[in-house]
């Protein structure tokens, strides 16, 4: 969604050195990373996919039928929330850091009737980012929501010179699972890891996204001959997408805190199955890095 009355987007970049990152206050996404040498190693938005690292929010994937329910009533919200559509207030920005502010209003209100916060900050530290979410519920009642990322990485990767790969540093011994038309399946997928590494074909994607989702941290490396490993250390965010549209040049490490909406499930907003819930006045904080190395 967007509003009619948002401000012109303002672009800005932080860092230097080790990695210089761009930024946009539409959606408070990232549209660029580049190394100490200028490369870029951020997807720029093709006709593939015409986003870089949309920030999710407060949903990831869909709901049935695009409907949100709350108390009753019904409200239209479209794949994967509101946030990455809504232009951002620059909270504050310095050579290394930046923050962005949203807040709720009448047109959120209308897809999602709830009042609240929801701050990004990127800082920037030699040759990583840090990226940090924090949800506010400002509202009177309790607040139930899911947060995440879909950062894209550009393929291949400069100077690669063979295939990519991305290395779990962690096994995946629970399998992945599926998600079409975005919502969530039961069943479980043995992962198609050969000594903890994955490779990027397109036959691994040909049913979409790829669903870690045993609660925990992981560490996932983007790795090709030649080339430098793009780190994305999950942190705080306990499930990880990773996404290829087939044919597309690029590939997504997606670190999301909750799972999409489970097919079939169609209960109240505040019950839905692997968000976390805030009471009024709670907030909290969630972080994942990406690093060049």
């Amino acid at each position: 969604m967007t509003s009619s009355d948002s401000p012109e987007p303002t672009v800005l970049a932080i860092g230097g050195g080790g990695l210089r990152v761009a930024l946009t206050t539409a959606g408070a996404e990232m549209t660029s990373l580049r190394d100490d040498a200028g490369r870029e190693y951020l997807w720029q938005a093709g006709p593939e996919w015409r986003r870089h690292a949309p920030v999710l929010f407060p949903i990831i994937g869909r709901l049935p039928g695009d409907t949100l329910h709350h108390d009753g009533v019904d409200h239209r919200m479209g794949q994967h929330g509101i946030a990455r559509d809504r232009v951002f207030e620059l909270a504050g920005v310095s050579g290394d850091e930046a923050v962005f502010r949203l807040r709720s209003d009448d047109a959120t209100r209308a897809v999602f009737p709830f009042d609240w916060t929801l701050l990004i900050a990127y800082a920037v530290t030699g040759s990583s980012v840090r990226i940090t979410q924090t949800v506010e519920n400002r509202g009177t009642g309790p607040l139930g929501a899911s947060v995440g990322n879909h950062p894209a990485f550009a393929l291949p990767l400069p100077g690669a010179t063979g295939g990519h790969r991305i290395s779990f540093a962690q096994a995946e011994p629970e399998g992945f699972r599926r998600a079409p038309e975005n919502l969530l399946l039961d069943e479980r997928h043995p992962a198609p890891l050969e000594d903890g590494v994955l490779t990027v074909d397109d036959a691994h994607f040909e049913e979409g996204v790829m669903i870690f989702d045993e609660p925990r941290r992981r560490t996932l490396r983007l790795e090709a001959d030649g080339a430098r490993t793009i780190e994305v250390d999950s942190g705080d965010f306990d499930v990880v997408g990773v996404w290829k549209p087939v044919g597309a040049p690029f590939v997504c490490i997606e670190p999301w805190r909750s799972i999409p909406t489970p097919a079939g499930w169609d209960g109240d907003i505040l019950d839905k199955p692997g968000q976390f819930v805030l009471q009024p006045g709670e907030q909290r904080a969630f972080a994942y890095s990406i690093t060049l190395a």
